[in-house]
């Protein structure tokens, strides 16, 4: 059965078919009732997640709803409540509208500069109006759920972990159409990265040998410049790469992410520099890395993802 079961694996992959495997194995572990995480996350580590389902994945993974399907719809319904009501508690504390927000201090401490960047009008928010929670709301709503509204609006939001999420809000709100999804999918990812940044530090170490392996010239030339002691690559990390991947090229990398992959990150930082490596080499400080890396072209963005991916599969899964 297993020489079978490696035979009709290896015939997908070759006509182009490894996706209607990965798809009925999916739906397969989808009907389990109990869902099983563990199965599920290393359904994810190992295979790409159907566009079809990836959003109910990432949201099983994040413990957004429970493993039990027939208690999705009460759930949702008490998210979108507490969604709502969150809402109100911000819009009565008077903390809408922050929205014009750079860091404090040296530009080389600020991953981003954040100037009115307008998300009402996101291809994918189809007609929301102006009553919609901007990225910069959905935060202190969720510092209020957590009682943690601790320091001035202004101040909250130039703070790095801030900033952090105010990036993953913005990327997720381009993957997804629903706010209330938006807003829980997002925090929970952000809370994910936050509580394991050791794992996404120790990530990008990893990728940082690997360009030392790959290109000793390119390595030495970043050590020189600041680029792997300055944190600049472990912010990116942690922002899921905002200004510098689009979001339809990160679908593939988040599925990995909410499983707890987060190797992929520094498969991604590797392919990354190494695939820019000519631009990345007249660079002299961080700053400079910086701007090569946000200038890059949505078409390379694809291939780099696409490499790091392929990079993962052959290596990275095989760490679980």
């Amino acid at each position: 059965m297993g020489d079978e079961k490696n035979f009709r694996s290896q015939f997908y992959k070759k006509v182009g078919l490894r996706e209607v495997e990965e798809k009925r194995a999916l739906e397969a572990l989808l009907k389990e009732q109990p869902l099983d995480l563990e199965r599920l996350t290393n359904f994810c580590w190992r295979s790409s997640v159907p566009a079809a389902h990836r959003h109910l994945v990432w949201k099983l993974l994040l413990q957004v709803v429970p493993r039990h399907a027939e208690s999705h719809d009460y759930v949702r319904q008490q998210q979108r409540l507490a969604y709502e009501e969150l809402w109100r508690a911000v819009s009565a504390l008077g903390l809408t509208g922050y929205t014009d927000i750079s860091p404090v201090g040296n530009t080389t401490d600020g991953l981003f500069e954040y100037h009115n960047h307008n998300y009402y009008h996101h291809p994918r928010r189809g007609g929301s109006g102006p009553e919609a929670p901007r990225p910069e709301d959905q935060l202190f709503m969720w510092l209020v759920s957590r009682g943690q509204l601790l320091h001035p609006p202004r101040e909250l939001l130039r703070q790095p972990e801030s900033q952090q999420f105010l990036a993953i809000v913005r990327k997720t709100a381009g993957l997804m159409d629903c706010p209330v999804d938006v807003f829980w999918v997002s925090s929970s990812v952000w809370a994910l990265l936050r509580d394991n940044r050791a794992a996404v530090a120790a990530a990008v170490t990893e990728a940082a040998g690997t360009v030392r392996r790959e290109h000793p010239a390119l390595h030495y030339h970043l050590v020189c410049s600041g680029i792997f002691s300055s944190g600049l690559l472990t912010e990116l990390c942690l922002s899921l790469f905002y200004d510098v991947f689009p979001e339809s090229a990160m679908e593939k990398v988040l599925d990995k992410v909410v499983a707890g992959a987060f190797g992929i990150l520094g498969c991604l930082t590797a392919a990354l520099l190494l695939h820019l490596q000519q631009p990345l080499i007249t660079a002299a400080t961080a700053m400079g890395v910086k701007s090569v890396l946000s200038n890059m072209r949505k078409e390379e963005a694809e291939m780099v993802v696409a490499a790091a991916l392929e990079q993962w599969l052959k290596a990275g899964a095989d760490r679980k």
